[in-house]
């Protein structure tokens, strides 16, 4: 076992999973654009057939906070877009179009259209970027040969293929998708499939989220701590009521032998 110290706690473990979006990388620089371009190709759209288009309610509606003049700035960390899976998202903006006049079958095709153009963008660009810290604390992760694991509300595949993008390929042990279990956050089965292949019991881990759903998805999985991210200083503690410890920087985190 090794140990992990946060605010004076000593936590033993033998490994760490991490979620991916707000706790490796930065959220919005990818998920903000992603939606910013979803949201523009389904407008455009609407607005061919001579039907409305979106108004600035589908920014709360997908947990986002931003505006049509200015973008997104901002994301809710318990909402759709931040714990939902790609399906609740896709459903979402299905509704929209459906408000609107389209069937729900134009609707739903039209939404997965906009999805894989944004998905395209994102490729192209390999629109994505660590957060502060990280890099550091996987390497003295690897040193102390801790297990790593990925868990995230993301597909699988595209999860492999940004952390590919940032060279992080071979640094985790397991990548675990909201579509390789058959429940995602915050139920505990994405943190079970993880810690299985791992060969661990979810009792020797410890989980690093941004959200409260990766705190209740760890607790419930029984994981030995549940530790929140927290990457902007005005966010609230008392927001992750389900966190056993919250930090501001991976600084905040000492790993020992």
């Amino acid at each position: 076992m090794k140990i992990l110290r946060v605010n004076s706690k000593e936590i033993a473990l033998k490994g760490i999973l991490f979620d991916k979006d707000g706790t490796l990388v930065d959220f919005l620089y990818t998920w903000g654009y992603w939606v910013e371009l979803m949201l523009d190709h389904f407008s455009q759209a609407l607005a061919g057939r001579g039907l409305p288009v979106l108004s600035e309610d589908i920014y709360a509606a997908l947990g986002v906070k931003g505006n049509t003049q200015q973008g997104i700035h901002d994301y809710d960390r318990q909402g759709p877009l931040s714990v939902g899976s790609l399906q609740d998202l896709l459903t979402i903006l299905s509704l929209q179009g459906y408000e609107r006049g389209l069937t729900w079958a134009q609707a739903r095709l039209l939404a997965a259209e906009s999805q894989e153009l944004a998905n395209e963008r994102l490729e192209a660009e390999r629109r994505i970027q660590v957060l502060p810290g990280i890099l550091e604390f996987l390497q003295q992760c690897k040193q102390l040969n801790l297990k790593l694991a990925v868990v995230t509300a993301d597909d699988t595949k595209p999860a492999q293929q940004q952390l590919a993008w940032l060279g992080l390929e071979n640094t985790f042990d397991v990548v675990i998708g909201h579509d390789s279990a058959a429940r995602g956050k915050p139920y505990p089965d994405m943190v079970y499939l993880a810690c299985q292949q791992l060969g661990l019991s979810p009792s020797e881990v410890v989980m690093i989220g941004d959200t409260n759903g990766d705190m209740m998805m760890a607790k419930a999985a029984g994981v030995n701590a549940a530790i929140a991210y927290l990457s902007d200083r005005t966010l609230a503690t008392s927001d992750y009521p389900d966190a056993d410890e919250c930090i501001y920087s991976y600084n905040d985190l000492q790993l020992f032998s």
